[in-house]
């Protein structure tokens, strides 16, 4: 239960924050990564050259084309879409028990917080701002 409820509420994290950043991102910078598919494919070489350094220097073949260091790069790679696809299960649930008043609750909350943290900082800085008085207490 208390594994549920916490995916639940990432996955709502996810919901309200990083699936409009993503969309936007999406949006302005285009197709699946770069727009161009060699481009893409260089991309993601360049992402797997990285994590086979990473697992090369743990294996004493020492190659990025080291079966042992192909399996650890593809089991990295099946992890990843397994927590991609729980993580797209829980936000389908988050997303079935959204309502309008969670959002503006949400919001409320947000901007109660933003409120509150500005105002201490707001007032941390004024106890610290040297006083607008010269010696021998001559004003300005």
């Amino acid at each position: 239960m208390q594994q549920n409820q916490a995916a639940l509420e990432g996955a709502q994290l996810r919901l309200f924050v990083w699936v409009p950043v993503a969309g936007g991102v999406t949006y302005f910078w285009g197709d699946f990564i770069t727009g161009h598919p060699l481009a893409d494919m260089a991309v993601v070489g360049g992402i797997y050259y990285f994590a086979a350094q990473k697992h090369a220097a743990q294996t004493e073949g020492g190659t990025v084309f080291h079966p042992e260091v192909l399996r650890n790069v593809a089991s990295d790679t099946w992890g990843f879409a397994c927590r991609r696809a729980s993580d797209m299960q829980a936000m389908s649930v988050a997303a079935q028990t959204c309502s309008p008043g969670m959002f503006s609750e949400r919001a409320h909350f947000i901007a109660r917080h933003a409120i509150t943290a500005g105002t201490g900082v707001a007032a941390a800085a004024g106890n610290n701002e040297p006083s607008n008085s010269l010696p021998n207490n001559k004003t300005v």
